[in-house]
């Protein structure tokens, strides 16, 4: 996974630019420079239910059905929705919240720090 600084991409709004058919997959342009998103929010504003996938799947465990929209907690590489339903889904029907606030590698590191400190400890401790 890719690892950065704590700057905090702030929203980005995705949306399915082009229809997607019954039973086709669509793959969400993520920006790299912010990879890992820890916050996606999905708005299915269509007629047919959609399933959600990241991180180079495709399981589409997540369904948002037609009309919902669903928080996801979840830390992504890539999203990608598949149309669950038999009709088309239309441009712009699909849209995708993403953040990375940099909260998951602040709290990676302090762990890291935590227990390096730990680990300095005993070994003062134990000369």
């Amino acid at each position: 996974m890719h690892t950065r600084t704590y700057k905090d991409s702030g929203n980005i709004t995705l949306t399915n630019s082009t229809i997607i058919i019954s039973d086709d997959i669509y793959i969400f342009n993520v920006d790299d420079r912010f990879k890992p998103y820890e916050q996606i929010a999905v708005i299915n504003n269509s007629d047919e239910d959609i399933g959600l996938s990241s991180n180079y799947k495709n399981d589409f465990k997540f369904i948002i059905p037609s009309g919902n929209q669903r928080i996801i907690d979840i830390v992504v590489e890539d999203l990608r929705i598949k149309n669950k339903g038999t009709t088309t889904i239309n441009a712009d029907e699909i849209i995708i919240n993403i953040r990375h606030t940099g909260q998951r590698e602040k709290t990676i590191l302090k762990d890291k720090l935590e227990t390096f400190s730990q680990i300095a400890m005993l070994t003062n401790f134990l000369r």
